[in-house]
């Protein structure tokens, strides 16, 4: 069966789901987020866009338009920081998650189609955050980058020290 058009350049997975109906689950990981770009990310979410009810198998809920939406914002305000996610996925729930690990720093966005919620841990310490989906503080994508050049600047302070003691 051929696919209309604008499905043929979401990638065999998505069209492989939207044929058969079978389970997809789309979801990006790596462990430098630097190899991951925006045109992946972007292809990552119009893959769940293609996404139907019970896509995981179960009774899973398809992301509506709002959530996607939502998310898209959500990345391009984290992207303005310089900060492209490990990892995006649909929830069972209808949400998005957006992900990103380092090697001393961690955060989760979970998108819906009115709010959002997020954890951002580094050295130990956890700050949480909820609002409308549509209108991230800015200051949070900044909490995030501030911690992540911080673990950056403290894994090369290590590394200096490191090569001076042996």
């Amino acid at each position: 069966m051929s696919m209309p058009k604008p499905y043929r350049m979401l990638g065999p997975a998505a069209e492989t789901q939207l044929q058969t109906g079978t389970r997809y689950v789309a979801s990006i990981r790596a462990k430098n987020a630097e190899s991951i770009t925006h045109a992946f990310c972007a292809r990552t979410l119009e893959e769940i866009a293609c996404l139907g009810d019970g896509w995981d198998g179960y009774k899973g809920i398809a992301p509506a338009k709002t959530t996607r939406l939502n998310a898209w914002q959500a990345l391009r305000e984290f992207e303005a920081e310089g900060l492209t996610p490990n990892d995006i996925t649909p929830n069972s729930n209808g949400t998005i998650s957006l992900e990103w690990e380092t090697d001393s720093a961690e955060a989760y966005l979970e998108v819906g189609k009115t709010r959002f919620s997020m954890y951002i841990k580094e050295r130990g310490k956890t700050s949480y955050f909820d609002g409308l989906a549509t209108d991230i503080p800015r200051s949070i994508p900044q909490l995030l980058r501030r911690a992540v050049d911080e673990a950056e600047a403290t894994k090369r302070d290590f590394k200096t020290r490191s090569a001076f003691t042996h």
